[in-house]
């Protein structure tokens, strides 16, 4: 979303009055639900705020999109993206040095209970030994620079209790029942650990569950949502679930991000249960989100025993009195409220999604963007042009180290710029030339290679050399624009060894 920066970051960067110092976090899982919000909350409150995102082909920065500012606007761009992973250390620890944050939040995690029996070692690594890193990162960083006032935030989850019956408060036995669950006591006790060897003010919150409009699509509560709006428009006619009786304490994710600040402002650290002391079941759910709708669930879901849980937890019910009392800190959104919100949010999804298949470009929609833009008469243009906006992600939103290659977001700029949603390109290198060839014709290449009676090594390539600047030209030009009245050449796109 945001560029790197690559300028220093001093500790507390200047106040827009001028008369105190900013706070600076650094959020770890910035892209995700929780830190959409998180993010939100902690520019309103002033500070300056930096995520750490991972590389991806795809792009997942739309729950931020909305509060994105070019950073070339130096004066109001406070939120700022770095690339980095909880699985290398030299990242975190780079960054750490760079930024010189006051609160650290760690955000970050493979978060699905179910995919975590699948992934098992990838999710310990992340969510397990990722914290380790972090939190030794934020060691070595304070003692090499004395900063001790440095305050860190763990992300822990209400599946570290698992088995343990509720009500479940911070002095609850955790029996976990995933690999992810027992990565996450692994990161709670990481954190006190580091609290208690080396004096770092680190606290745990264990979450209850939270969602949101902004929750991820294979999670329970949105894949029910999202189908509700898809069924409820024609676009879809059966939910396939597992268990329907499992309880789970729901909240509203933009009240539980309060918490996590909250705790990071007390004069001592400490670990907090946060939750609404309400459990209602799946099936609840179900009727909830259907009902509103003036659906029935039992016409539209079917049991499908793929999706229970190699080792199910029943019942989650928190008991957050502690936060209540210390923190001050009580949900705002009840659990139906927060239904309906979903709801809402998934049935106008729905209806968008509609407007393309109606219009013959269902293969068009994907879920975070559109690859290609037709619109079909007039009457429609509006709808689309307005989807089209609202759901892409724009490639000179990321961060540099984050960027596709220099040719599809050359097209990209160009489709975008042609439509009048955006002006200007900001490019590096334009003298650097490349090989370029198109992907479908290669991947036969590599399954050539693997039919020939012995194995060999072999060179795939067009044998034509083009630079940036011709790609430009054409890309440009082939539209019926100048290239120059839109590019910018910014220094920081050149690679280290370029300049």
């Amino acid at each position: 979303m945001a560029e790197t920066q690559e300028n220093h970051v001093n500790s507390g960067s200047e106040s827009t009055n001028g008369t105190a110092p900013r706070k600076i976090a650094l959020i770890t899982g910035i892209t995700g639900q929780d830190g959409s919000y998180l993010t939100e909350f902690l520019l309103q409150k002033g500070y300056e705020v930096h995520g750490l995102i991972r590389r991806s082909s795809n792009f997942n920065t739309q729950r931020i999109n909305h509060i994105y500012i070019d950073p070339h606007n130096h004066s109001k761009a406070l939120m700022k993206l770095h690339y980095a992973d909880l699985t290398d250390a030299s990242s975190l620890r780079r960054w750490i040095d760079e930024i010189h944050p006051d609160e650290v939040y760690n955000l970050a995690a493979q978060s699905h209970v179910a995919v975590s029996f699948e992934i098992p070692d990838f999710t310990a690594d992340v969510v397990a030994t990722g914290a380790l890193r972090l939190l030794e990162a934020v060691r070595s960083h304070i003692a090499t620079t004395g900063r001790s006032h440095i305050k860190y935030y763990q992300a822990g989850s209400s599946e570290m209790f698992g088995a343990t019956p509720p009500p479940q408060a911070e002095n609850t036995p955790f029996h976990p029942r995933s690999p992810y669950a027992v990565s996450k006591v692994a990161a709670h006790w990481y954190t006190v650990n580091y609290r208690e060897a080396y004096g770092i003010y680190a606290c745990n919150g264990i979450l209850f569950n939270h969602e949101s409009p902004r929750r991820g699509e294979n999670f329970v509560t949105r894949k029910i949502t999202r189908a509700v709006g898809r069924i409820k428009v024609g676009l879809q006619s059966k939910l396939f679930l597992g268990n329907l009786q499992a309880s789970r304490d729901w909240g509203f994710a933009g009240d539980y991000v309060e918490a996590m600040w909250l705790m990071l402002q007390q004069e001592k650290p400490d670990d907090y249960v946060v939750a609404t002391e309400e459990s209602h079941s799946v099936e609840e759910f179900l009727k909830v989100s259907f009902g509103y709708v003036g659906l029935k669930w039992e016409d539209h879901v079917v049991i499908d025993k793929r999706y229970f849980r190699p080792a199910e937890v029943d019942n989650l019910k928190g008991d957050s009195s502690k936060a209540r009392k210390v923190l001050g800190w009580k949900p705002k959104v009840g659990f139906e409220q927060l239904v309906k919100m979903m709801v809402d949010e998934d049935v106008e999804l729905a209806k968008r999604e509609k407007v393309l298949v109606d219009a013959g470009n269902s293969t068009a929609w994907m879920k975070y963007g559109l690859p290609i833009l037709v619109i079909p008469s007039p009457a429609e243009s509006g709808q689309i042009k307005i989807l089209y906006k609202a759901r892409c992600t724009t490639h000179s939103k990321l961060p540099k180290t984050a960027q596709v290659s220099a040719k599809q977001k050359i097209t990209r700029a160009v489709g975008r710029i042609k439509v009048g949603l955006q002006s200007k390109l900001f490019l590096g290198n334009l003298q650097a030339s490349r090989d370029w060839g198109f992907a479908g014709d290669y991947v036969e290449a590599m399954w050539l290679m693997l039919q020939q009676e012995k194995p060999d090594d072999y060179v795939v390539a067009t044998e034509e050399s083009h630079s940036v600047e011709e790609f430009l030209k054409m890309s440009f030009g082939y539209v019926g624009l100048k290239w120059e009245d839109h590019v910018v050449i910014d220094k920081r796109y050149f690679r280290p060894a370029e300049r």
